[in-house]
């Protein structure tokens, strides 16, 4: 994993920005702006990381994202038989005047606007409508191009099914040189999490002794270290659930444990299904 740090560029006939981009496999970005970013990602599923909230993803979602909230996908395979891609837009706060999101019509809207501080995901019947809206806006121009922006709008702000990806307490409150130290423990224990994970060999990686990298993950995760890869685990062990005709033990120990039983517990505790129930669960639809 990667940090990154991105600003957007506008086109000069354009208040805002529009792009498509391919995703690449096993390698996100985590990234933030200081605009707001709207994100349809498409025919991919894999891990999604977005403040403080690591969750599977599969399939279409949208998600609508703050200024100097870190977030990225991280693409494990594909759907639809298509290549993973995504809709980007960036907009800034007063793209149409500072005062524009607090006139009266757009009180909704606002609100959303608030909410995306943790993150705003739909996942619902919408999202097709809304990725289409926002592939014509690849090729739309002038007035048409603003009206459709402002239809995706109103299309978000009135949908009952927003869920809310970060924790209600999480703050961003991670400098460049904590992203890179986050970076560098993200990609070790995506490497490494199907084995034995040393907490000290963990914190050497970043010059720091155990129990002050403990508190420093937690500082600046608002989760333990322990929590984090107990998520990254499960993730693993509910794709092996999904697609793999492996038994519960095999998974249990592919999955970087060693007791089926603690497995049992840790994976209910996420999912709040134990594995076999969870699998069934997926294969009956």
């Amino acid at each position: 994993m990667k940090f990154q740090a991105e600003k957007f560029a506008a086109l000069s006939d354009s208040s805002f920005s529009v792009k498509v981009q391919y995703l690449p496999y096993n390698d996100p970005v985590l990234h933030f702006h200081d605009d707001y970013e709207l994100v349809a990602v498409l025919n991919a599923k894999g891990t999604r990381f977005i403040g403080d909230s690591v969750s599977e993803f599969h399939g279409d979602e949208v998600v609508l994202a703050a200024p100097e909230l870190p977030h990225c996908w991280q693409v494990a395979g594909v759907t639809n038989g298509k290549n993973p891609k995504a809709l980007v837009i960036h907009f800034s706060g007063g793209f149409l005047g500072e005062r524009f999101f607090e006139t009266p019509e757009l009180a909704c809207f606002n609100s959303v606007l608030k909410q995306a501080t943790r993150g705003v995901l739909i996942r619902d019947e919408s999202v097709e409508w809304i990725a289409d809206k926002m592939d014509s806006l690849l090729t739309a121009k002038g007035l048409k191009c603003l009206l459709t922006l402002l239809e995706i709008f109103e299309n978000i702000s009135v949908n009952p099914n927003r869920e809310l990806l970060a924790n209600a307490g999480y703050t961003n409150r991670t400098s460049g040189d904590d992203y890179r130290r986050i970076d560098i423990i993200y990609e070790y224990v995506n490497q490494n999490f199907a084995k034995v994970v040393d907490l000290k060999e963990v914190a050497d990686l970043v010059h720091l002794s155990p129990a002050a990298f403990c508190r420093y993950f937690k500082k600046t995760t608002q989760r333990t270290f322990f929590e984090y890869l107990k998520e990254i685990k499960v993730s693993h062990a509910s794709k092996l659930l999904r697609e793999s005709n492996l038994s519960i033990a095999e998974i249990c120990y592919a999955s970087g444990y060693n007791n089926v039983a603690n497995f049992n517990r840790q994976f209910k505790y996420v999912k709040a299904l134990n594995p076999s129930s969870y699998r069934k669960a997926y294969r009956e639809g």
